[in-house]
């Protein structure tokens, strides 16, 4: 069986340039990821630190915005190319996927598809109000149902909108919790 070396950090905390403490750690969404794929393909994993004490996970990764289902990240991933065909074109940041609803972009695709349009339509649909939330610092929900208006959107309300983005976050929230509990 091949064996991997897997070295992650075990400080808790780092020293600001004002002298004062700030808890640190691994980033748990990236070191996890990494680790399991490794065991689900059948390596012998010993995870290391420098120091020979416990990893620790920083507290900040564990918050539920860090953790999004894969196929939310990979939908909202086909989306940003639509307007972001180079990386270096675009910046998504945690405001954009978590305070404006885009990450929830597969979740009201689908809902476009229930009110009858095809997967291409919603993508195209679901993609413009992105554009548009993004550029223009908006709610996605906002964007798709604007007060009095569907914009494009067949059907859906702003009410059916937010509640997608809150399944999201609350999907998030679940993964963030279950990365908790494997960190602790």
């Amino acid at each position: 069986m091949t064996r991997i070396a897997y070295l992650v950090t075990s400080a808790r905390e780092m020293t600001l340039a004002d002298g004062t403490a700030h808890p640190t750690g691994y980033f748990a969404e990236e070191a996890l990821k990494p680790y399991e794929r490794f065991t689900g393909a059948g390596f012998d994993v010993t995870v290391l630190t420098p120091g020979g004490q416990p990893p620790y996970a920083d507290p900040y990764g564990l918050s539920w915005f860090f953790h999004y289902p894969d196929e939310d990240k990979d939908y909202l991933a086909s989306v940003v190319r639509t307007f972001a065909h180079d990386v270096d074109d675009i910046r998504l940041t945690l405001h954009q996927n978590t305070e404006l609803g885009l990450a929830a972009a597969r979740r009201v695709a689908a809902l476009l598809q229930q009110q009858g349009c095809t997967a291409a339509e919603a993508h195209r649909i679901v993609s413009a109000a992105a554009k548009t939330a993004w550029r223009q610092d908006r709610q996605f929900a906002d964007v798709l149902a604007p007060e009095g208006e569907h914009d494009g959107s067949p059907g859906l309300t702003r009410e059916q909108i937010q509640a997608e983005v809150d399944a999201q976050r609350a999907d998030s929230q679940r993964l963030a919790d279950e990365r908790k509990a494997v960190t602790s």
